[in-house]
């Protein structure tokens, strides 16, 4: 008879839809017996969450909230009826369920991991900061999306040992699948289908269209490389509040643009980066950079790294895309230029290198793996 799984309880507000490919690789997982519990109703309904098949075990917890705090209902039931070894909380101090059960389920024995960005700005406020470490150090450990987290976590005294990078991911096989489904045709004949011009140079991004994103500076660097020669067409991938303002810009600095509104048809959106010569985001960036390098487009993104999700560290300057002087039109024009002219030339392969580092790196199989090595560590 096979040795009993240990059970994991994994507790978050809502799973978001690109969270499916890791909770099913953790649904999967040969080593423990994963159940997974969240509210049925998404945190932010700009969000669409994933759809929980009926053989991955799942606890729904409803949300309410107050001001900035959240609370997550029936958690003390839904922990109590199994006898989990650990449980992983979403690392947010504002959901003040999560602080009590933390503190008793260690008392009893039971590893806790809170899964967390971390420390995202060097610069974040006294009060922030110190709400947010003293929250961390209720836990055995930190999942973390990034290395540069680990080292801000070091700098505040958390020890190596006790943070763990496991990164991010989308579902990249399923979008590797359709990729390379989607390039048995000619780039031609996909930029017909789309109503793409042949001649266009295609500057990409999928993404929320908000202001922290500053698509105007896309807009405005489009114009200046459309002044030195190039053909450059703008195409955002997305939905938001900053759309008016966007379309309003581009008419006036005559820069052909194409917002597709909202989508979640991958075959549709491969079809997009298929198309296009490189992503920019010059605001943020998050998981915008996965999804790019997983359609094989390297990205440009800005240098403050305070502003940025931890999947900025998948960039490997010259190899992967670039990073620009925040807010500087001009050092953006110059990055983009260089990478038309970088991605004319086949014998770089950057599709290829920007497919291996999502692979090695940031894949839901790489992510689920770092998962367990934590768990095994901290019940060690």
């Amino acid at each position: 008879m096979a040795n009993k799984k240990n059970k994991v309880l994994i507790v978050y507000h809502s799973f978001a839809h690109y969270r499916a490919a890791v909770v099913e690789a953790l649904a999967s997982s040969k080593q423990y017996d994963f159940v997974f519990c969240s509210s049925a109703k998404s945190y932010d309904p700009s969000i669409k969450l994933m759809n929980f098949s009926d053989d991955i075990a799942f606890e729904n917890a409803e949300l309410s909230f107050w001001g900035p705090f959240i609370f997550q209902k029936n958690l003390k039931n839904i922990i109590s009826r199994e006898d989990y070894k650990a449980v992983i909380f979403l690392g947010n101090p504002y959901i003040l369920s999560y602080w009590i059960p933390t503190i008793t389920l260690r008392l009893k024995g039971v590893a806790v991991l809170f899964w967390t960005h971390g420390w995202l700005n060097s610069k974040d406020a006294f009060l922030k900061r110190t709400l947010r470490n003293v929250f961390y150090r209720l836990s055995d450990g930190l999942l973390l999306y990034g290395n540069r987290a680990k080292r801000l976590g070091l700098e505040y005294g958390f020890r190596d040992e006790e943070m763990f990078v496991i990164s991010n991911s989308l579902d990249f096989t399923k979008m590797r699948e359709i990729f390379l489904r989607v390039k048995q045709y000619s780039k031609v004949e996909i930029r017909d289908e789309l109503n793409i011009p042949q001649t266009s140079r295609v500057l990409i991004c999928s993404a929320r269209l908000i202001e922290s994103c500053r698509f105007d500076l896309l807009i405005e660097s489009a114009a200046k490389l459309i002044e030195q020669g190039h053909d450059a067409y703008v195409l955002l991938i997305g939905d938001g509040v900053a759309k008016e303002s966007l379309i309003k810009l581009a008419e006036q600095l005559s820069v052909p643009l194409k917002i597709t509104g909202a989508c979640y048809d991958e075959e549709l959106i491969g079809k997009y980066f298929y198309s296009a010569d490189v992503a920019v985001s010059p605001g943020k960036v998050g998981l915008s950079v996965i999804h790019s390098f997983t359609y094989e487009t390297p990205m440009i993104t800005n240098d403050n790294f305070d502003v940025q999700g931890p999947e900025y560290e998948a960039i490997i300057p010259d190899e992967t895309g670039d990073f620009f002087k925040e807010s500087d039109v001009s050092d953006l024009t110059r990055a983009i230029d260089k990478w038309l002219r970088h991605t004319s030339k086949p014998e770089h392969q950057v599709g290829q290198k920007c497919v291996e580092r999502v692979e090695h790196h940031f894949s839901p199989s790489v992510q689920c793996r770092e998962i367990e090595n934590a768990i095994e560590k901290v019940l060690s």
